[in-house]
């Protein structure tokens, strides 16, 4: 529990210990690379929009709980706060639909590789094992 301060970018944010500098860095990264544009909706947040910084996150595409893939760009995506909470997360069928459109297949299945190479899948079988 508890936290500390980091920087997020344009703001100073209360963040939980094990978000890391390179989490961080990340973020940035993909919302540099997305100019600081939601990518639904094509809103700006970045400086002299009147929008506060924070309202746009860097979405992952496949979980930061995967370590091949956590800090890779090509698995970020700038939303809006409320797209990313209420429809990446809570839709995440759609989600992806729409990330393939807006990557391409060919970059979505490179990824989607990536992400689950060999020792990274939780596997059902060993699930239905532990049931």
């Amino acid at each position: 529990p508890g936290g500390h301060w980091a920087s997020s970018c344009m703001a100073w944010t209360q963040v939980p210990r094990e978000q890391t500098r390179r989490d961080t860095k990340w973020a940035c990264e993909v919302k540099d690379r997305d100019g600081w544009r939601c990518q639904v909706t094509g809103a700006y947040y970045g400086p002299g929009s009147g929008r506060a910084s924070r309202g746009l996150e860097a979405a992952h595409i496949f979980s930061c709980n995967n370590p091949y893939v956590r800090h890779d760009l090509d698995n970020g995506v700038s939303l809006s706060y409320r797209l990313h909470r209420f429809w990446a997360h809570r839709q995440p069928v759609e989600f992806a639909e729409w990330v393939k459109r807006w990557m391409g297949e060919e970059r979505f299945e490179a990824l989607r590789r990536k992400a689950f190479q060999s020792g990274m899948r939780l596997g059902l079988d060993k699930i239905r094992q532990e049931a």
